[in-house]
Formats: structure tokens, sequence, C-alpha cells
């Protein structure tokens, strides 16, 4: 290894100043943007070390989420691995330009050497990685990323910095001419042959220019990250590792509500940036802005204000505009003179857009966690500013009066029970059957609990139902924002359900069994829950329930978010279809964690919706689309959306002409009882 140019003075000088000063810039940039996080509230994201380990080995190693997208993902992951790869080069080349003693090259000699095949190839697959994307921005340009020179500076000094990485080992190799190994370094190799001939002199300058050019490259890329959207390459790997490992569809409670110290509370939800926790912030840094979460968001592609991606960056945006006290690059103010975030960054059309589907966490690679943030920002307009849509105040106010959100609705909650021998919960059952609110109180959905029903009664199943007194579990309440409300609704359950020596809940209803089962437990009510797919699906397993007729009918499924992507139940509803004699189960092509809501969720089934196109509609379309004649789901929103979305496109057909919507129960209990379908809906059709 031939010496550094830094070994005399002035050059080592020269170096020292340049390595503490870009240093020194970049730790106080560094502070200047997560000095900010010691305002933020407080996140426990440390527990259960071994499934962050693994994640990290999945998500940030291996790349896995990147990859599922493959032109975009091989080029990210050429460049991740090449800088992973390189990091130990670049170490090595400080340390030579500290004192050539001291580095890597010179402490493990042939070793290093060795290594220099890999280093060099991931230096040639770093520049084809910068190739791609710079071939995608500037060409292709898909409409989800920004075109910005932001990403275009980053992108050059990601291959300046591969370009005198070689350059620089490249002239090494021509001043040390024959020794042992050089050869492994093929890249660099071929770079010092085509120098052989020019003068020591020159190459002695060549090689100083080299090793200057990527001593400050290397500076000034790491100094300029903490300004740049790039930021996310120090942030995304510990995003990744701090994420939450709770199913997604879970919200957390406002810490003060649930120890009944209101008072206390200055703001609720997210007013201000410092309103969210640290984990919040760190999210807004660690976006990329690769566009995937806007691709996969169904009010983005139907034309709502809603961009996943735009929240990320405009929150980030109000983050660097705030206090934090040291004065080094704007005036600050206090942080208790933040302004408010709303409507000055995110405005409250965009929040009220969401459906809570989660379909961006499913598609962010380094784990963004854009629903709870969201509905944290509806939690402050709802229960500090009352500012809401007149829908949703109309919903929160009849949850309140009523206990459920349906108003008009001319049906009690035993209506569906008419004509069914359902026995009432006593407390010696094993399952409590909690109907729901809308599985009660909705027309289309008493057929889906009334099959359930006969269903549990056919396979000698221990259940009761609470029939007058149910009340709403809080799910709408706490989707829209006021988390007061959605917290008494469900201690007020939990106390039903505690004295009646409730263990085990049935739930047909996905927005049931997500609150049941992953957010009572903060609250108190820890329950063994089951979804009704699930226990059909066990029951047909054990031969307690047997089809015994045929279904003829083509059918394709729509998971349903709260059921799919957020809790990860995709095959027990596809299986139960699968058993049934004469189906013909077939798939749409966004399907299973790719799926796309059917419009209904986050409070939206209440709310007016604007945009570009109905996302119900577009959904209906993909399942008409498949040549299905049927279109089967879990969920009794989903029902509704989807009949909606039926009515609408094919408005004057009927029987085979028209798309049936069923729930998986429904046409099970065809084939079970030999009966015709409890639904009973001729706008829908009948399963042959």
């Amino acid at each position: 290894m031939s010496p550094a140019p830094t070994q005399e003075l002035p050059e080592i000088a020269l170096f020292y100043l340049t390595l503490f000063a870009f240093a020194a810039l970049f730790l106080l940039a560094f502070y200047d943007r997560f000095g900010l996080f010691r305002f933020a509230k407080a996140d426990a994201r440390l527990a259960n070390p071994g499934a962050r380990a693994r994640a990290f080995v999945v998500y940030v190693l291996a790349q896995r989420r990147l990859l599922t997208q493959p032109y975009g993902g091989i080029l990210h992951a050429l460049i991740f691995w090449g800088f992973v790869t390189l990091a130990l080069r670049s170490i090595n080349f400080l340390l030579d330009g500290i004192d050539g003693d001291a580095s890597l090259q010179s402490l493990l000699g042939d070793v290093f050497s060795g290594y220099g095949a890999v280093m060099d190839s991931f230096n040639v697959l770093v520049l084809v990685g910068v190739t791609m994307a710079l071939y995608r921005r500037l060409v292709t340009k898909p409409a989800r990323l920004t075109l910005n020179w932001d990403a275009l500076g980053i992108l050059s000094l990601i291959a300046g910095l591969m370009i005198a990485d070689l350059l620089t080992n490249g002239t090494d190799l021509a001043l040390l001419g024959g020794r042992d190994l050089q050869e492994a370094s093929y890249a660099s190799f071929a770079i010092s042959r085509a120098l052989d001939g020019i003068d020591r002199g020159a190459l002695d300058v060549i090689h100083i220019v080299a090793w200057w050019s990527h001593l400050l490259i290397l500076m000034t890329f790491l100094a300029y990250l903490p300004f740049s959207k790039h930021l996310h390459v120090i942030t995304a790997a510990p995003n990744v590792y701090l994420r939450s490992l709770r199913p997604t569809g879970t919200l957390f409670p406002i810490p003060a509500l649930q120890g009944g110290d209101v008072e206390s509370v200055q703001r609720f939800g997210a007013g201000a940036i410092y309103d969210f926790t640290w984990k919040q912030l760190l999210d807004t840094y660690s976006c990329t802005e690769c566009g995937r979460c806007e691709d996969a968001c169904p009010a983005s592609m139907t034309g709502k204000t809603l961009s996943p991606k735009k929240i990320m960056h405009d929150l980030r945006q109000e983050l660097q505009r705030q206090p934090q006290g040291i004065g080094l690059f704007r005036s600050r103010l206090s942080p208790d003179e933040a302004q408010p975030m709303i409507p000055n960054a995110v405005t409250d059309e965009e929040l009220w857009a969401c459906y809570t589907c989660g379909a961006c966490m499913e598609a962010c690679p380094v784990f963004i966690e854009h629903v709870p943030t969201i509905v944290d920002m509806r939690r402050h307009l709802v229960m500090d500013e009352a500012r809401m849509p007149e829908t949703v105040q109309a919903t929160l106010e009849t949850l309140e009066r009523q206990g459920h959100p349906w108003r008009g609705t001319p049906f009690t909650r035993e209506t569906w029970m008419e004509g069914l021998d359902v026995p009432v919960w006593t407390g010696r059952e094993e399952y409590l059957y909690f109907v729901g609110c809308t599985g009660a109180l909705v027309d289309r959905a008493q057929p889906v609990v009334r099959s359930l029903a006969t269903l549990l009664r056919q396979a000698g199943v221990s259940f009761g139902v609470l029939a007058g007194g149910e009340t709403c579990n809080g799910d709408p309440a706490r989707r829209l924002g006021n988390e007061y409300l959605f917290q008494i609704l469900a201690q007020q359950l939990i106390a039903t359900f505690n004295e009646g020596g409730v263990q085990k809940i049935i739930t047909n209803c996905p927005h049931c069994f997500n609150t049941f089962k992953n957010e009572y437990p903060d609250l108190g009510g820890a329950y063994e829950v089951i979804h009704h797919t699930q226990l059909l699906e066990r029951l047909m397993q054990e031969g307690v329930l047997v089809p015994k007729n045929g279904v003829a009918r083509t059918v394709t499924y729509h998971d349903a978010c709260y059921l799919g992507r957020h809790n990860d139940i995709y095959s027990p509803p596809r299986r139960v279809l699968e058993r049934i004699p004469n189906v013909t189960l077939v798939e749409m092509p966004r399907n299973c964690e790719k799926g796309l809501c059917c419009g209904a969720g986050g409070g939206t089934m209440w709310m007016d919706e604007g945009g570009r196109e109905r996302v119900n509609e577009v959904r209906t379309q993909e399942a008409i689309a498949t040549g299905a004649d049927a279109v089967a789901t879990a969920c009794p929103f989903c029902i509704q959306m989807l009949e909606a979305g039926v009515d609408s496109l094919q408005a004057g057909r009927e029987g085979a002409d028209r798309l049936a919507v069923f729930d998986v129960a429904e046409l099970l209990e065809v084939a079970v009882t030999s009966g015709e379908p409890a639904s009973g809906e001729p706008a829908s059709g009948e399963p042959a």
C-alpha cells in the first residue's frame, strides 16, 4: 500500500482540518435534527429484542419489502449492500489518512487484500444501482416519485464516491507495482493496468487528486445527510428495529384518559409537532419518499387529497421549523410557542380522507406507522378543536346517545333473532357470540348473523348472545378521533363481559375482532377472541360441519382490511370456501396483504366521499373483472360497500348477469343445511 498523501505537513494539517470540520458540521446538524426529540412524548420500543433482531435481518439486511417491486428493490438493494460492504474500505481509507500503519490493509495484510474482489464488485454494483435510479428518475419518471435536486445530488455524490474509491485504489495499485493478490481487486487492478506507462510523478498527482476527491466526497456526503431527505440512510434501519410489534390495527390509548386524569392533559391527540412520540418523529425522518405508500393508498388512487408520503414529508418540514434551543441554523422559539400543526402543515381534508386500512404501512419498506399518526391528529381535531365533518359529529352523537352509530335504524338488537332458537348468554356457555352494531341493526347484515347462529347450533357449539345487553365496543369512536368516548364505551362493555364471566368471544365483524383482541387488553379486558371464519374452518376440519350440497359458483374473495392486513388472517375464509363442493375460487390481482380497501374503514362508512372515484366501485370492478359470479367476504361493512358498488356498476341487471355478494357464512350455511341462502338477498342473487 502506497502512503496516503497526508503523512507530511501541510497535507496532514489539511487532512485533520477537513476531517474535523466536516465531522463537526455533521454532529451539529445531527443534534439540530435529533435534539428536537427531547421535547417529544415517551414511547417504549425495546421489548422483545429477539423478534426485533430477526426482523432487522429480514427487512433491513435482506431488503425483503423493497424487493417486492423488482426494479426499485434491486437498485436500492445494490446501493444498500454496496454501502454496507464498502464501509470497511471507508474505515480503512480514513485510518490510512491518519496513519498508514493503523490502516486495516496494513494490519490485516493479504486477508484485507483478498477481500478486494468483493469490495470492487460492490463498487461496480453500486454504480449499476445509481444508473438504474437515475434512469428511473430522469426517463421513466413514475408518478409516485418526486423529481428533485436533492435526490439527484445524493445519487451524484454516491456515484462520485464509488468512482473516486476505484480510482484511488487503482492508482494505489499502480504505484505499488507487482504486489501479490492485487489482482483480487479486479476493477481497481484494471484501472492500474490502464495507467501503465504513465510517468510516476504524474501517477502521484493522479493518486493525490483521487485520494483527496475521495475524502471530500465522503465527508460532503456525510455532512449533507442531515439536511437531506436521505437522512433515512441513518434512520431507516433503527426505525425498522423499533417498529411496533403489535398488529398494525392497534391504536394506543391516551395515558391520562386511562388514569382518569383528564384535567392534566394540555392537548388531546397531536395538535403540535411535539405532541407526537419520539418514534413518530423518527418516522418522519425515515421516510424515503419512495411513494409506495401513495401507490397502495386507496384514498390517493381515487383522487382524494390524502397522500401518506406527503403527510410524512410535511410533518418532517414542520419538525424542522420547530424550536430546538441552540440557534444554530435558524431563529428559535420555545416549544410552548410551536405553531398549530393543523392546517398549517396538514389539512383537515387530508386527515378525514384516511380509511385506516393500513395499506400504506404494509407497503412501507421502513415500517413507518402512518395510521396512528393520522388518528392522533384526528383526536386533536375532535377532542380539542371540536372540528370535524358534520357526518362525523352526527355519528359520534348517535354513538353517545344510543350506544351504536346507526342513525334511523328501525331494528333492535333482538330483531335478527326472530324465528331462531338463539341462546342468551348466562355465563355457562363456552363462547359469547358478539353480534355487533352492524350485525344487529343493519338489514343486509342480519342474514349473515342468522347464518352464523344457525351454523353454530348445527355444530353444537356452546354459545350465547347478549341480545339487548350488547352495546358498541367503541371502535368507530376511536377511529374517528374521540378517544374519550371510545374508552367510556369500552369500559362499559368490559364491565358487562367481566360481570357475565365472558372468557371467549366469537365475532363476525373484523373491526370488533381487532378491538377486542388487540385494544381491549390495554384497558384491562383480556379475552380469547376468534373470528367466525377461523371457527368455521376449525369446525369443518374437525368434521363437525360437513357441506352436504354443492354451491355451483365461481367466487372471488375480498380481504377485509381489519381481518387480513391488520391481523394476518387470510387463509381461514379461503379454506372454508375451498371446502364447499363446486365452489371455484378465483383471486383478484390485489389480494391478501395487497388487498384493496372496500372504502368503509376509519369511520368513513359514515362520511361523505369525495375524490375522482369511489373506492368501493373500484374494488367492485376488480371483482367483476375476474369473471366470478359472486364475491365473498367476511365483514359486514365490506358487504354493504360491495353491494353498493354492484348497484352502481350493474344497475338494472338481475340474476346471473349481476355480481352476487355474500359472507362466507352464508355460502357455507347453504352447503351444510341444504336450504335456501339465509340472506334471501334477491339483489345479490342466490347460490345455485
